[in-house]
């Protein structure tokens, strides 16, 4: 947002907007002439998923915990444009707009802890990664139908590799420290 308010107006706080397109009745809920993002997709990142529960060791136990989770979130950028007083579009502003989010992201394609300077963030959160993610003319016709609303211009960004990793403990198991080895192995 920071980046954003530079660039646009130093003196307005906010620029940019979480938001869906539009409500139950087909009215825009992005403001005008700003940046909102949307949800459109969340998927599981299943090529690298890991199959096994990990394995913590305290002291003379092992402890379970169920594998983590990793997502990809898709969601939309996009600026609905205004109206000059004389009644048409601001959008030339609009694709201004946009063409700032296609550079901060160009320039900041990942952020992690140390770049992250937000309370709401988990610390389970590692690296996430932001492509710009092309679609073809028809899906994004659907994308835009499923959420309700006309197209405007916008992105579609894939935000990459969101972990989430509950640390409760499933099961304990001893370690085992000797191996016990009787006269009755049979010549082993």
């Amino acid at each position: 947002n920071e980046y954003i308010r530079q660039r646009v107006n130093p003196e307005k706080p906010e620029h940019i907007f979480l938001s869906n397109i539009v409500d139950g009745n087909g009215n825009s809920l992005s403001p005008e002439d700003e940046i909102s993002i949307t949800l459109t997709s969340i998927e599981e990142e299943a090529t690298n998923k890991e199959q096994r529960c990990n394995r913590i060791r305290q002291d003379k136990t092992y402890s379970f915990t169920e594998p983590e989770i990793r997502l990809n979130l898709y969601v939309i950028v996009s600026v609905r444009p205004g109206k000059n007083a004389g009644g048409s579009t601001k959008y030339v502003d609009a694709l201004a707009r946009l063409s700032m989010v296609a550079e901060f992201f160009q320039s900041h394609p990942y952020f992690d802890q140390r770049t992250i300077r937000n309370p709401n963030v988990s610390d389970n959160l590692k690296r996430v990664i932001v492509d710009l993610h092309s679609v073809s003319f028809e899906s994004q016709s659907y994308i835009w139908g499923t959420h309700g609303g006309h197209y405007i211009p916008s992105l579609l960004y894939k935000v990459r590799l969101i972990h989430i990793l509950e640390d409760t403990i499933t099961k304990e198991v001893p370690v085992v420290e000797t191996v016990d080895v009787g006269s009755d192995d049979g010549g082993l």
